[in-house]
């Protein structure tokens, strides 16, 4: 298996050095081995934050980098006025993150068994919606020991 090292952004201070070895004309592979980085590392900070003339500012690079972290999956907070009215922690996922929504991602895939993805809804009659609802709900559960959830209701009931 391989394992591969954790990406961590590069500091203000290794940004720094990176811009002083490009005034002094050394290459990305020595600054690389200066500041205890990979070339790659070097390579694709000069790439991602270089300005229209080609240069390289140390500073607008790590305005910009810690906007990016910003940015990162994770890093949204869930606005307190709703979990107040709820009285209820709230979650939302961050937009293109489907491990962090897998119920939803599932139901979507045993949906798309009746339904083809780009299908309309309203090209089905309401009573062919509820007949596929039916079946979807009475679909034994392997969390529930291979019952349906309406069997584990009534067992909670007696």
């Amino acid at each position: 298996m391989l394992l591969m090292k954790k990406y961590k952004q590069l500091t203000s201070e290794q940004r720094y050095a990176i811009y002083l070895g490009l005034e002094n004309g050394d290459t990305q592979r020595t600054i690389a081995s200066l500041i205890g980085v990979s070339p790659s590392a070097v390579s694709r900070e000069l790439q991602r934050n270089k300005d229209k003339r080609g240069g390289y500012s140390w500073r607008l690079a790590h305005e910009m980098a810690m906007e990016r972290r910003e940015r990162l999956p994770g890093n949204r907070s869930t606005p307190e006025w709703i979990t107040e009215m709820l009285e209820a922690p709230v979650y939302f996922t961050d937009p293109y993150s489907a491990w962090q929504k897998g119920s939803i991602e599932n139901a979507n895939k045993l949906i798309r068994q009746y339904i083809p993805k780009g299908a309309s809804f309203k090209d089905y009659p309401p009573d062919r919606l509820k007949r596929i609802q039916h079946r979807l709900n009475e679909r034994p559960r392997k969390k529930l020991d291979f019952n349906t959830p309406k069997v584990e209701f009534y067992k909670q009931l007696m």
